[in-house]
């Protein structure tokens, strides 16, 4: 989405009295949600985990078989770009959202790091957050 039509949409959901954002979304609206959440769960498993199960979702989406498609996408993205950003992603951005995380739980704020799909199943299971205004691009 247009950057402009990005940061009002941020803004606008991070303004409200409960929300949930799943993804990343800008590099530079991190620090912002972060500091405005009160909650945080961070996926930080390795990246050749997060090749891994990527590589089984676009499997999947090609064969016609993926039941939910990540982000709203319409079209499966090519799978040399998403890994591409993927590797950017864990080279440029995790040492910061990592840092982000821990001064976040130095201020006493809840944050779940998930560091397994076996984690990430068992917080799915337990979790009850409801999602509201979702954001994406």
């Amino acid at each position: 989405m247009p950057l402009e039509v990005y940061r009002q949409r941020h803004a606008d959901i991070i303004a409200e009295d409960h929300w949930v954002i799943d993804g990343l979304g800008r590099a530079d609206s991190i620090p912002e949600r972060l500091d405005r959440a009160t909650d945080i769960v961070l996926v930080d498993m390795p990246l050749w985990m997060h090749f891994w199960l990527a590589a089984e979702r676009q499997i999947a989406w090609g064969a016609g078989l993926l039941e939910h498609r990540p982000g709203g996408l319409t079209t499966m993205p090519p799978t040399k770009a998403l890994f591409q950003a993927m590797w950017d992603v864990e080279q440029s951005w995790m040492a910061k959202i990592r840092a982000l995380c821990v001064e976040a739980e130095q201020q006493g704020k809840a944050v779940v790091r998930l560091t397994s799909v076996e984690e990430i199943d068992a917080f799915a299971a337990s979790a009850s957050y409801p999602c509201r205004n979702p954001i994406s691009g």
